[in-house]
């Protein structure tokens, strides 16, 4: 008995030039006629439309197109069938747009003419296999051993989210339903802004405005509901607190939101560049504009819980921004209107997350009923301490000394006869972080204490 024969591999290949799709034909029947069922689309709108009427097992993607160029080809389409892996083909070198393709979910590049073709079959055949395990992995037993070995991952979420949903998007003329090709005709994408764990930030032109913007995807290889659902309710929370100094939010896609696009600074890097005692007032005014915005949260039921200098960005004209609401967490009955999309956990091992050098003890102990404002307050004591220091409260070399540290509040203290560290500044940064959270006062308070040091001359 013979062994079956086996399905060919359903490529797309997204090319308008003829001779390169001649080319990678005849490469693939060289080395296995039957191995590969190749369909030709020569639009990114034709691409979409195919894959619409029936998704492929691999897609093979020239960047420049006759209706879209770049790395916008890429996240346009990728937008569309996130699981479905993709080989980029491109005519040139561009090591910015590989690495940028590739963090944003591309399983391969190859370069015209540099390939053979076994190579090239290979290429396609493996970024299947490594988009396949890295699925079961994502839903599979791996996952929860995972979770159960690392109970603490610095700036990973692992709040138990509910499934969000959004509206379709209105059809655009020419549009072909799926609101990627609007949203493409919208926003043209140019340069990653910066990554993090979760997500990538790049810059965009928003063609309808005239302005730029950053647009923040979710990573490819945590496009999974649970994150997809947290991603969501990051962007509809932060759209929600409405406030001069949190990063506005203009549009919500399946894997994307809109925001502003800030020219400036993070507060860590104004510390690396300017910390004198000269620009100290100016350091205390961002920390005062922060606290403003902490404290309108508060009032709104939402808490941050990721305040630190990388999380805060000063722009070229002095307007501060509290970025990065992935954390968040609301912590009160917030009024009609707002789902409760980032609710407090009811698992202690649950809120368990943040970045380890400046987490509170209550988070590091996963003391569940002690989370809440005064966490945030914690917070901004430590980033103020950073600000003092140069360096953040538990600046160590390994996880398990930061933590440890953290449990039990041990930090080096400031000496209050530094120009950098004046005594008044000081004893606000200890109340702050005082290990229990009923002795930190409120954020009004922290407010008005960097107030009065301003106003009685410290500034």
């Amino acid at each position: 008995m013979t062994d079956p024969v086996p399905e060919p591999l359903r490529c797309l290949l997204v090319e308008d030039n003829p001779a390169d799709v001649a080319i990678v034909a005849a490469q693939l029947a060289s080395v296995d006629p039957g191995a590969v069922r190749l369909d030709i689309a020569g639009s990114l709108e034709d691409a979409i439309d195919r894959v619409g009427k029936g998704r492929p097992d691999v897609l093979l993607l020239d960047l420049s197109l006759p209706d879209s160029d770049g790395l916008d080809t890429f996240i346009s389409l990728h937008l569309r069938c996130p699981l479905v892996p993709v080989v980029v083909l491109s005519g040139v070198e561009a090591p910015d747009t590989v690495m940028h393709c590739v963090r944003m979910g591309a399983q391969d590049f190859l370069v015209k003419g540099r390939f053979t073709p076994q190579t090239l079959l290979r290429s396609l055949q493996f970024a299947i296999e490594r988009s396949r395990l890295a699925q079961r992995m994502e839903s599979g037993a791996e996952t929860a051993t995972i979770h159960e070995l690392v109970p603490l991952i610095p700036g990973l979420p692992l709040l138990p989210l509910e499934s969000a949903t959004r509206p379709p998007e209105p059809r655009r003329p020419g549009s072909t339903g799926t609101g990627v090709v609007a949203t493409a005709t919208r926003f043209s994408l140019t340069t990653g802004l910066g990554s993090g764990g979760m997500c990538d930030v790049v810059l965009a032109h928003q063609h309808n405005l005239g302005r730029d913007v950053a647009v923040k995807f979710l990573r490819a290889d945590l496009a999974d509901p649970k994150h997809l659902a947290q991603f969501q309710a990051e962007a509809r929370v932060t759209a929600w607190l409405e406030h001069p100094n949190i990063i506005p939010v203009y549009d919500l896609g399946d894997h994307f939101f809109v925001m502003r696009r800030i020219q400036g600074m993070t507060l860590s890097k104004l510390i690396q560049h300017r910390r004198t005692p000269a620009d100290l007032p100016f350091f205390v005014e961002v920390l005062l504009k922060v606290s403003d915005a902490v404290a309108f949260a508060h009032s709104r039921g939402v808490i941050h819980r990721d305040i630190k200098p990388e999380n805060i960005m000063v722009g070229e004209f002095g307007e501060v921004l509290l970025m990065d609401w992935g954390l968040s967490l609301t912590f009160a009955t917030v009024p009609d209107g707002l789902v409760r999309a980032m609710p407090m956990p009811t698992e202690p091992r649950d809120v368990c997350s943040g970045t380890l050098a400046f987490l509170p003890p209550e988070i590091a102990w996963a003391d569940l009923p002690r989370v809440g404002p005064a966490t945030d307050l914690f917070l901004l004591g430590a980033t103020l301490y950073t600000v003092m220091a140069g360096k953040a409260p538990y600046d160590f070399n390994n996880n398990s000394d930061s933590l440890a540290a953290a449990a039990h509040t041990r930090y080096q203290p400031l000496d209050p006869t530094d120009a950098m560290s004046p005594p008044e500044l000081v004893d606000t940064q200890q109340r702050a972080m005082s290990a229990d959270p009923e002795h930190r006062g409120t954020v009004q308070a922290f407010a008005a204490a960097l107030r009065g040091w301003l106003h009685g001359g410290g500034g």
